[in-house]
């Protein structure tokens, strides 16, 4: 009942949200008209104003910029996302054309065959004169029997990123035991030893959010996917968002993002702070299922998930330190779901029937509103931030993009804090995988890292964060041992260590100038190889985890999301 005398007491005045979503009813979608001056760039910021009347022209004109720059697969993405919003009977048949063209450049010889095809179909219904057809139809058929007998070249096999020999925990390796300690909780331990490189855990997200540190990064990363964008495609109605394909767009739309956009949720976004925004991932977990799945999925009185979903039952059992939060805190947690809960008023997610309006909370609102101070509460002690591969710059270096953050089930809900832990965190695209980043013994506990690293900063400074972040103290060697900062490890090694592993590190530079990713990554597991018997803390070690999260990074984090299975 705290949160319905909350909502009494907090009246409109003094959480009012329509003022704080100033501009949640304001739409500045307008017609455009594609010129041909325009430059890729411009297309991609005058995009996402243009309203549905002015995309297939856009498209049109930007699969032809990207044409010309030779970026064939780009181009193709363009044509069809012309040919899919509304392209006009005199524009069809030559975005076909261009089709045709980018696919043969490509080598796909079948695609650009069915092309032309369609691009003789949409000749004859064009208002092109009667000669020109003629003239036109002529080209296309040679240009057909001139591919007609050629095979498409062979398509480049995607790696696979998957968790060996699945566990009875889905999303964890067979080689990782899961545990529990009334110290410790849940973790996890190793069932027998394990090599660095392995896969531990791999899963999707339990949920999301979009908020890079700078917010011009909105308009780079699809909001459904987390995919690097090339070709926006716009939502049909807000202005803040960008996707990487009409089916990440419809999808966004037809769940979570119908909701956002009703009240411009993103344009919030653009006028305030990351940290302040980050409170919208609760809104975002409640807004991605209709509200009939938590009617039907959720005791009503004790909030106990009762579905099958594997992934939602274990996000629902991620811990939420309620008992042990002090008195500022529940209530921060209190007003932050009211914020949300008033929010969720402003859009059609409940039927009118069954909210109130007023200083008073419906039972559907009542319900909804516990479910999202549970929500807010998993959120504050278990989400993670999310990283996304910048490859613009040097390929021998790696730049990483903080896209915003996600909660984690089959990582958050098993593996605990240490300050030297030995494992590293990659994503490719939303989906998240733990590494082994260095031989881990039989019975030895696996960790992962919600904090800095030992090297970087001191133990006071360290504990005094997650305790204050995430209501424990740390007991881990590094911490228990009071590990010196990395200027003050030891460097020494015997001759022959050095020289062995000098030559590693030569292969390495080698490896990554020439793209051999799979290679630098192997020879990282060389190098930990030989440093297995050099004792713990050494400035070796350090400078091994930084080099091999990198190498993982420029390895998995350009991968498609597709590759994991």
């Amino acid at each position: 009942m705290i949160l319905y005398h909350l909502h009494e007491y907090l009246a409109k005045d003094f959480l009012d949200v329509e003022k704080i979503l100033k501009n949640h009813s304001k739409r500045r979608k307008i017609p455009v008209k594609a010129r041909e001056d325009y430059s890729v760039k411009d297309i991609n910021k005058i995009i996402t104003l243009s309203d549905e009347s002015s995309l297939a022209d856009l498209h049109l004109l930007r699969g032809e910029k990207l044409q010309q720059a030779k970026q064939y697969t780009e181009a193709i993405k363009d044509y069809g996302n012309s040919l899919k919003t509304g392209l006009g009977k005199d524009s069809r048949y030559k975005a076909e054309h261009k089709l045709a063209q980018c696919q043969t450049k490509l080598g796909e010889y079948s695609a650009a065959r069915q092309s032309i095809l369609s691009c003789l179909q949409s000749l004859d219904s064009s208002n092109l004169s009667e000669s020109n057809k003629k003239r036109f139809k002529k080209i296309l058929e040679e240009t057909l029997g001139k591919i007609s007998n050629k095979e498409d070249r062979e398509i480049h096999q995607k790696p696979v990123i998957t968790v060996k020999e699945e566990s009875s925990v889905k999303g964890i390796s067979s080689c990782v035991s899961i545990t529990n300690s009334p110290e410790k909780g849940r973790y996890a331990v190793a069932k027998s030893d394990i090599p660095p490189g392995e896969i531990l855990a791999l899963g999707p997200p339990a949920v999301f959010l979009l908020n890079p540190d700078d917010r011009q990064k909105m308009y780079e990363f699809c909001l459904n996917c987390l995919h690097n964008v090339v070709n926006i495609v716009p939502c049909t109605s807000c202005i803040h968002v960008v996707f990487c394909s009409i089916s990440c767009r419809d999808q966004a739309l037809s769940t979570f993002h119908k909701y956002e956009c009703e009240i411009d949720l993103y344009g919030e976004r653009q006028r305030g702070t990351e940290d302040a925004f980050n409170v919208f991932m609760t809104f975002k977990a409640i807004v991605r299922e209709p509200l009939e799945f938590f009617q039907e999925n959720f005791d009503e009185r004790t909030l106990e998930y009762r579905g099958s979903d594997t992934l939602s039952s274990q996000f629902w059992n991620m811990v939420t330190h309620r008992d042990t939060r002090d008195e500022e805190n529940l209530i921060k947690a209190f007003v932050i779901t009211l914020l949300n809960l008033r929010i969720l008023r402003l859009t059609t997610y409940c039927k009118r029937e069954e909210t109130s309006t007023g200083d008073s909370l419906s039972q559907t609102e009542l319900f909804i509103g516990l479910l999202m101070l549970r929500i807010f509460m998993i959120q504050d002690m278990n989400s993670h931030p999310v990283f996304g591969l910048d490859s613009r710059g040097d390929k021998t270096q790696v730049g990483l993009e903080n896209l915003g953050s996600g909660i984690y089930p089959r990582v958050g809900s098993y593996f605990n804090h240490a300050c030297n832990p030995n494992t590293i965190r990659i994503n490719v695209g939303r989906m998240q995988m733990l590494i082994s980043s260095s031989r881990i013994k039989k019975g030895e506990e696996i960790s992962d890292i919600y904090s800095m690293h030992y090297s970087e900063i001191s133990r006071e400074k360290r504990q005094s964060w997650l305790e204050r972040n995430f209501n424990f103290t740390c007991r881990c060697q590094a911490c228990e041992k009071d590990w010196n900062s990395f200027e003050k490890l030891p460097t020494a090694v015997t001759e022959d260590l050095r020289s062995k592993l000098q030559v590693v590190e030569r292969g390495i530079n080698q490896s990554l100038r020439s793209g051999d990713l799979r290679t630098t990554v192997d020879l990282h597991l060389r190098h930990a190889a030989l440093l297995e018997d050099v004792d713990n803390p050494h400035s070796l070690h350090v400078l091994l985890r930084n080099s091999f999260q990198f190498a993982c990074w420029r390895y998995y984090g350009g991968m498609d999301e597709d590759c994991v299975q």
